[in-house]
């Protein structure tokens, strides 16, 4: 199954309250569903709990291929870019399409805070061996990391890197009970320890509330 991510940034000229409602609400009519489409979140940014990514959101789609995803894209992919320049700052937009590794799994949409790990490897290591030490190595480690109640990692599709490198090789979402958990969560001699293993080069994180729009 495909897990489309499409990270957003609002419009100068929209509050970030004016830009949540018009994503949930408005875009276009909170988004009609597609027979080929499984489930979509909308995940908002909790900016008080920090993070370097420059995004507030991402919208997360589900496919069982990457046919569907072109399909539905030819469907309805111009109504939907159509209205994004209505909230959307389209010069600070990102994709990435992956697939889901469950590590441990998610609580249903809407339940406590998501954090939201887009991540790198390092210089050096191979697409291999990035990915067998992300999930044989990196993810018992994080389970160790108090207060986390679900683990999913999602890989960059292959296809992505058939013409070029891709800025991103994947997602990691990682849930907590609440806000007080990640900021424990995040200070956690756990956290420090799962990030020495020297296999990440770069990562964007931010914190979010999923809204499931349907399933």
């Amino acid at each position: 199954m495909i897990h489309y991510h499409y990270f957003i940034t609002h419009k100068a000229s929209l509050s970030l309250e004016e830009f949540f409602r018009y994503w949930r609400e408005r875009h276009p009519l909170a988004a009609p569903r597609h027979a080929l489409t499984r489930r979509y979140i909308q995940s908002h940014r909790v900016h008080e709990l920090g993070g370097n990514a420059t995004y507030d959101g991402v919208a997360e789609v589900w496919w069982d291929s990457q046919e569907a995803m072109i399909e539905v894209g030819r469907a309805t992919g111009r109504q939907f870019r159509a209205d994004e320049p209505n909230f959307i700052d389209m010069t600070r937009v990102e994709s990435l399409a992956t697939t889901d590794t469950v590590i441990k799994e998610r609580p249903e949409p809407g339940s406590g805070v998501k954090g939201v790990f887009i991540v790198k490897r390092r210089a050096g290591l191979t697409l291999a061996s990035f990915r067998k030490q992300w999930r044989d190595v990196h993810a018992p480690a994080v389970l160790k990391v108090p207060g986390v109640s679900g683990y999913v990692q999602s890989l960059t599709i292959d296809a992505a890197y058939t013409w070029a490198e891709p800025r991103w090789d994947g997602v990691a979402h990682l849930w907590f009970e609440d806000p007080a958990g990640v900021q424990h969560a995040m200070a956690s001699a756990e956290m420090k320890a799962a990030g020495e293993d020297n296999l990440v080069g770069s990562a964007a994180v931010f914190f979010a509330r999923e809204n499931l729009i349907w399933s």
